[in-house]
């Protein structure tokens, strides 16, 4: 579990930064949570075959888990410049 905790500290930011880059692309942002998801399971598991391929499936999980922490973030981030018009 700390495996995970650990890395997905570290596969967040990269998810944030990865579906900024694609949600200038997008008007609607309906799939943003989704495209979160698979941003970071993808990335965990790139992030995994560098560092440890045998433990893929604990970096995969990290990367879902880092996801949805940007999904978070992206509401949070609504929320608060909503908040503020």
């Amino acid at each position: 579990m700390t495996e995970i905790l650990a890395a997905s500290s570290i596969i967040t930011p990269l998810v944030v930064g990865v579906t900024g880059l694609i949600k200038t692309q997008m008007k609607n942002y309906k799939l943003l949570p989704v495209i979160n998801v698979i941003a970071g399971i993808l990335l965990g598991v790139l992030y995994a075959v560098n560092l440890a391929p045998q433990d893929l499936a604990i970096y995969a999980w990290a990367g879902a888990v880092s996801g949805l922490a940007a999904g978070g973030l992206f509401d949070l981030g609504n929320s608060v410049i909503q908040s503020e018009e």
